[in-house]
């Protein structure tokens, strides 16, 4: 994702979650969302989340503090692909032949 687009998506998910329009998130705003989109359910979890990118401190997320939560959050879908391609690329040639796809299958309880 290019770095304007990237700004562009978190701006545009900042605006969904700020939903009182104050221009920052506060806990509540997060919680929701966070539970909404990441099925988490952790209070423990979420709020270590949100403390983790209130580089501020202030209890609140500003749109700089919240881009790179966003950009995180849109990476891992692509993340575990690649590490569940990585693992079934046996012999790291960059493509899945059908040994390994029915390798994995076996591995995994589904062939």
């Amino acid at each position: 994702m290019a770095r304007g687009d990237l700004k562009k998506f978190g701006v545009n998910s900042f605006d969904a979650v700020d939903t009182d329009d104050n221009g920052a998130i506060n806990f509540n705003e997060f919680e929701k969302w966070y539970k909404k989109t990441q099925h988490e359910t952790s209070d423990a979890k979420i709020k270590n989340i949100f403390h983790k990118y209130d580089v501020s401190r202030d209890q609140t997320l500003e749109v700089a503090e919240f881009v790179p939560l966003a950009y995180e959050i849109s990476r891992k879908p692509v993340d575990t692909a690649e590490e569940i391609f990585r693992r079934m690329d046996l012999n790291h040639d960059g493509t899945i032949d059908l040994n390994e796809a029915a390798i994995a299958r076996k591995e995994h309880g589904t062939g």
